[in-house]
């Protein structure tokens, strides 16, 4: 097991765990808001771009678990 890829992949679960919950609550937030059209529009996007950066961390997180324990000791 190479522990420097374990402790990567560790933090990269934590951040997309800590995106997997900031995205919807920008997105709902902007949802109910009644404050314009552009800052609405700001929003979205950015909760919608925070969800998919959750995704694409998750992703390589759990790529990079599973490379820490399954690739040879010699790298």
């Amino acid at each position: 097991m190479n522990k420097t890829k374990f402790k990567n992949s560790l933090k990269y679960i934590a951040l997309a765990m800590s995106l997997a919950f900031t995205g919807p609550i920008l997105y709902v937030m902007s949802l109910n808001t009644h404050q314009g059209y552009i800052l609405n529009t700001i929003f979205i996007i950015l909760g919608f771009s925070i969800m998919l950066g959750a995704i694409y961390f998750g992703f390589k997180g759990i790529k990079t678990l599973l490379s820490s324990f399954f690739d040879n000791p010699n790298e």
